[in-house]
């Protein structure tokens, strides 16, 4: 026997054998040593040696030794996210001090034989695409590892709170990423730990849609509508490939505009764009968190005096591998926008700085929670002629300073 090994360690040889050391020879031929055997078990007990010894007349024997190396060193660490759900949680949120906790077990040892505990001192670190996606810091790993000990109880596991992680909130529109929780035998060689993996998921992917302007009257025209979409909360964006948005303009939810198949409009509906199908896509691309599209939607003039009728963009796209869509409500209004000028109509000449008042009515209400109706003011003289830049010339009538917006 050697150190640390037990007689239900190995199998010694039935037979002794014999070396033979010829005449006028340092050295014998080598002879095998069959029948011995060594034993597996499931015992972390670290490495063992078998002394190898013999006799001769007349000569001291100088021994040596064999190592049986213990296969029952692995570690296997598993983390949870959740110890109070049942099974094996692995998904972490942005933005939580999230309370991980490390199981270290033996991976094939049912026991701890070593004649002391055995420290795996934990930690995180990165792993692929993990870490400093879109130039961001996805997570804090603790100060220090934290260290669990499995006892020299007869005990194959044991487990610890990994305190100290921190799941970074870095506002970017990025897929799901990973990390690994990792360890380190402690004061003993030939520990191999494998480590386990945890999921940050996809953050910042929800869709915005807005729409402007958030109000057009009944007419003739065809009035521009520029809609954006974008990932709300993003200030910026790790994916890297385009994201096609589809938008499709329909009639709104509440008191609903109905909606022409084509522009101009053949029937009696109230609206029409001038896109095939209502439909049209706006791409955002790769690295960036929003982007804009436009088109054209005319409101035909039915002359009846009513409330304000809707139309429902709606955006529609696949994010992170995850359907997500937004809603934006365009108000429809009877008629033209009326201006009145407070306090006169009309001025008379060399009477100096005048302030005028202008006052925009629609016919109907812009309905309660809905975007502002913004009315852009165009001036234009008829026989009077303005002058340039705020500076008099001969046969100049007026000059105009208006406020900025």
């Amino acid at each position: 026997a050697g150190d640390g090994v037990e007689a239900a360690d190995f199998g010694a040889p039935g037979t002794a054998a014999t070396l033979s050391i010829p005449a006028a020879s340092t050295s014998s031929s080598a002879v095998a040593l069959t029948g011995l055997l060594i034993t597996g078990d499931t015992i972390a007990e670290g490495a063992e040696s078998i002394d190898i010894g013999g006799s001769a007349a007349g000569f001291e024997v100088d021994g040596v030794s064999l190592v049986i190396a213990d296969d029952d060193l692995g570690v296997t660490l598993t983390a949870d996210t959740d110890s109070e759900t049942s099974g094996e949680q692995k998904n972490l949120a942005e933005g939580t001090d999230p309370a991980v906790r490390v199981r270290a077990a033996f991976t094939t040892a049912t026991s701890n034989d070593l004649g002391s505990a055995l420290r795996i001192d934990v930690t995180a670190s990165a792993s692929s695409p993990a870490s400093a996606a879109g130039g961001g810091v996805d997570f804090t790993a603790p100060g220090s590892p934290v260290a669990v000990s499995i006892p020299n109880t007869g005990t194959q596991s044991a487990w610890t709170d990994l305190t100290g992680l921190l799941v970074t909130d870095d506002a970017v529109t990025e897929p799901a990423e990973t990390f690994a929780v990792t360890g380190t035998a402690s004061g003993l060689a030939g520990v191999t730990v494998v480590s386990d993996t945890l999921t940050i998921g996809a953050s910042d992917t929800a869709l915005e849609v807005t729409a402007s302007p958030g109000t057009v009257a009944e007419s003739s025209d065809a009035h521009p509508v520029t809609v954006t979409v974008g990932f709300r909360g993003a200030a910026s964006s790790a994916l890297t490939s385009n994201t096609a948005v589809t938008i499709t303009v329909a009639a709104g939810d509440t008191n609903g505009a109905t909606m022409a198949a084509s522009c101009p409009s053949t029937g009696m509906e109230d609206v029409c764009t001038d896109q095939t199908g209502n439909s049209f896509t706006v791409t955002i691309p790769a690295g960036q968190a929003r982007h804009s599209g436009s088109f054209q939607l005319t409101a035909r003039d039915d002359g009846d005096d009513e409330s304000a009728e809707t139309v429902k963009i709606t955006g529609s796209a696949t994010v992170a591998e995850t359907a997500v869509s937004d809603t934006e409500t365009i108000n429809v209004v009877d008629g033209g926008v009326t201006l009145a000028l407070t306090p006169v109509s009309a001025l008379a000449e060399n009477s100096g700085s005048t302030t005028v008042t202008v006052t925009a009515t629609l016919p109907a209400a812009v309905p309660s929670g809905g975007p502002a109706a913004v009315v852009g003011l165009r001036l234009a003289g008829s026989a009077a002629e303005a002058g340039s830049n705020g500076v008099w010339a001969v046969g100049e009538d007026y000059r105009v300073t208006l406020p900025s917006r």
